[in-house]
């Protein structure tokens, strides 16, 4: 084998990985199954100033200075890393929209509530 070659995993590691990867998806797959729409209603009663537009969730927050407006979205940007969940973002120089929708489940599951709880958090943070 030369240099930049790929080695193969042997069947013994090819078998772990799919059971770890299966492992996983088990983990996530409460998470990431599509909510009712009593569900997401319910929890929009929580989370101030979010709204439902189809299978997205969504909302706008205003800062004062553009530079806040960006901490905001890098204190985002590592909440969504660590929650392996990511939003589309909007950045119209102080007002900030974020939007939280389930792609592969095709509409609102329970991480985008988290991910919008956490957010909420983030956004009160100075």
């Amino acid at each position: 084998m030369k240099d930049g070659d790929l080695e193969w995993p042997t069947a013994a590691r090819r078998s772990r990985i799919l059971r770890a990867a299966h492992d996983i998806h088990t983990l996530l797959a409460p998470m990431r199954q599509k909510l009712s729409d009593l569900e997401i209603q319910r929890a929009l009663g929580t989370l101030s100033g979010w709204a439902r537009r189809g299978d997205v969730l969504t909302k706008t927050f205003t800062f004062d200075r553009f530079a806040d407006g960006i901490a905001f979205v890098d204190r985002v940007a590592k909440a969504a890393d660590a929650m392996d969940h990511h939003p589309d973002i909007d950045i119209r120089y102080t007002k900030i929209t974020v939007a939280l929708s389930t792609h592969d489940a095709g509409g609102i599951t329970q991480s985008d509530l988290s991910l919008a709880e956490t957010i909420e958090g983030l956004a009160v943070r100075a």
